[in-house]
């Protein structure tokens, strides 16, 4: 069966870039056909409505996979800032099992307590603390003699207590008070064959107690000092306050940085 053709010109098709158009433009122009061309145009028909009927599913599989993107990068999102906050959460625990250096340095440094108006002695500043007196480590202290009995440093350098006597001192350093004291005259002698310094001499005192006596700079002291040749000897007079509640016997301490040997002398 021929085709009947109208004067007018047919629609011009839209380009093949869409399908659904270049159907619709046929589906126009089928109206055109007749005869044996209804085939034709029921193929065109059922391909515009299988294309109509893909749109949907095409677009709600393109939604879901948006959907499921979004939901991604928000998980990704929450696990980021878990991370940061446990993070945060371990330093801050870390720095506060940290203690303070400055509390920790202060608490190891022992601190001492000192009464106002009372000066430490010289026995303090050897032992460290105020209180009884305690021998030295590696000191051999000898056994206490009397006034009047030399003691040996060794080597041939001894020591004696030639005298004590009781005085009354007045204060001319910080710390020191005016009162009754002892004045003790000590001689060393030096027979070494070496000369010996007596500068390295330190002389204490204790009282019966075990407290130590405070040393005086009053006009009766002499400290023994410089070098003593062999051969010779030197006498040096040391002045302690006595404290007025306490018994006046002392007993004197002798230590000479040239010899081991820490002498004793029994005052009483």
């Amino acid at each position: 069966m021929g085709v009947k053709l109208d004067p007018e010109p047919l629609p011009s098709l839209a380009p093949a870039g869409s399908l659904q158009d270049a159907a619709c433009a046929v589906t126009d122009s089928s109206t055109f056909l007749s005869g044996s061309d209804v085939h034709s145009e029921r193929f065109f028909q059922e391909l515009v409505i299988r294309r109509r009927s893909e749109r949907p599913t095409w677009g709600l599989l393109n939604l879901l996979a948006v959907i499921f993107l979004l939901l991604g990068l928000l998980g990704l999102f929450a696990c980021s800032e878990d991370d940061q906050s446990a993070r945060n959460s371990q330093s801050d625990s870390t720095g506060a099992s940290q203690p303070d250096p400055v509390s920790s340095s202060s608490s190891l440094v022992p601190q001492t307590e000192q009464s106002a108006g009372e000066a430490p002695s010289s026995s303090a500043s050897v032992g460290g603390s105020v209180g009884k007196e305690e021998p030295l480590a590696g000191v051999n202290t000898l056994a206490a003699v009397k006034a009047g009995v030399p003691a040996e440093f060794g080597s041939g350098v001894s020591a004696v207590v030639n005298d004590y006597r009781a005085v009354n001192v007045q204060a001319r350093a910080p710390g020191e008070s005016s009162g009754p004291a002892i004045a003790v005259t000590m001689e060393v002698s030096n027979e070494s064959g070496v000369d010996v310094d007596l500068s390295q001499l330190s002389v204490t005192a204790s009282d019966s107690q075990g407290l130590p006596a405070l040393p005086i700079e009053s006009e009766q002291a002499a400290a023994l000092e410089g070098a003593l040749e062999s051969g010779a000897s030197r006498t040096g007079v040391y002045v302690f306050r006595l404290n007025e509640e306490r018994s006046p016997s002392l007993l004197l301490n002798v230590q000479a940085g040239f010899s081991p040997n820490a002498l004793q002398f029994e005052l009483k």
